[in-house]
């Protein structure tokens, strides 16, 4: 299981990936998310495993994930694309 914050979460995501519809920018999401992990996520772990890696592209992936939290079991989609930096 892993354990995240605010802070290191915000940073898995680009600027122009920051969920729009909750926060306008990394700042406010940044915020959102230390509030949420300093409160009642305080004590919440996932842990990840890939279900699935498809290429569109050398440098472009779709990921399946499924998660086991705190919260219960949940899926997820990701869209990666491969930079100077990696993944």
């Amino acid at each position: 299981m892993t354990r995240t914050d605010g802070v290191s979460l915000c940073r898995r995501y680009r600027s122009h990936q920051c969920l729009r519809r909750v926060a306008e920018s990394r700042a406010t999401l940044r915020e959102e998310l230390a509030r949420l992990h300093a409160g009642p996520l305080r004590d919440s772990k996932k842990n990840y495993t890939v279900e699935k890696i498809r290429f569109l592209k050398p440098d472009v992936a779709v990921i399946q994930v499924s998660a086991q939290g705190t919260g219960g079991p949940n899926l997820g989609t990701y869209v990666m694309e491969k930079q100077k930096e990696g993944w």
